[in-house]
Formats: structure tokens, sequence, C-alpha cells
């Protein structure tokens, strides 16, 4: 038998091979260790939507959807929607400031259901999406693409 020696391409081959299984146990043990984390638990969380069209005011219904537009990942189930009207000041020609409500936009509050593990400051989103309060998020349902913020999140109670 001939003795083989390895050459660069087989080293090369063999080096990459064992990164990437060290990049694959490194993820897998870093996302069973976040600190403080709850795993499964059901929250409720509140998405803000400002100076939305008036036109689209009724978009969006509990029982709908939702999921992440980057990632078209589900992100929940809405709850419950509340709408109100804009308010805009109005300065007259005595120079006077009156806030007033304007009929073509309404702000949007989404509470959204959603199983996920829960840390004290946000929570997880599939196994490596973390979303917290005050964070812009694109998502989207059937009828409705929108940008909004977090504003809040807390366990559900029945």
């Amino acid at each position: 038998m001939k003795n083989k020696k390895l050459n660069i391409i087989d080293i090369i081959i063999i080096t990459a091979l064992i990164l990437v299984i060290a990049a694959a146990i490194s993820r897998a043990v870093i996302m069973n260790r976040m600190p403080d984390t709850v795993k499964d638990r059901e929250i409720l969380y509140k998405i803000e939507l400002r100076d939305v069209d008036g036109i689209y005011r009724d978009s969006v219904k509990p029982g709908d959807s939702l999921y992440i537009s980057e990632k078209a990942l589900y992100c929940g189930t809405v709850h419950e929607v509340s709408a109100s009207h804009v308010k805009r000041e109005v300065v007259y020609d005595d120079g006077s400031v009156s806030p007033h409500s304007d009929p073509s936009k309404v702000n949007i509050v989404l509470t959204v259901l959603l199983s996920a593990d829960t840390s004290d400051d946000g929570f997880y989103i599939g196994s490596n999406t973390f979303l917290s309060p005050g964070q812009q998020i694109a998502a989207y349902t059937k009828y409705f693409n929108f940008t909004g913020k977090i504003i809040d999140f807390a366990d559900f109670e029945q």
C-alpha cells in the first residue's frame, strides 16, 4: 500500500467541517442558556401604529395572524384592536392654539397573543428573533402591511 499524505485541499476541507460543527454546537448551547428566560409562556404584547390613513382603520381584526415582514416569521394572533383619531394642533388667526381630531388619520394599538420565551426586557420569537418594548417592527397580516412600535408586553391571564 502506498503511504498517502494529506494535501492542502484535504486540510482546508477538514478545517471547514470542524468550524461548521463547532459553530452549530456553540449556537445550540448559547440558545439554551438564554439568561433569565422563561420558556414557552403565553404573552400579550402591544404594537402602536401612528398616523395611519383612516381607510385602513378596520384592516386588522381580532383573530388575524401576524408575521414579521423581513423573515415571514409568525409572531402571534391579533387579540384586540383599538383606534383613535390623531390629534393635531390648529393655530388660529389670533395666535391661539387648540388640539383637534384629524378624521383622516388614526393611531392604532394592536394587542397580540403569542406563546414565546420571555425575559425581563423582551421576548423571543422562534429561536433567534428578540423583540422588546421601544423596538420598531415591520409586520403584516393577510390584508395589511405596517411598521409599528412595540410599546408593552405582559403575561396573558385568561
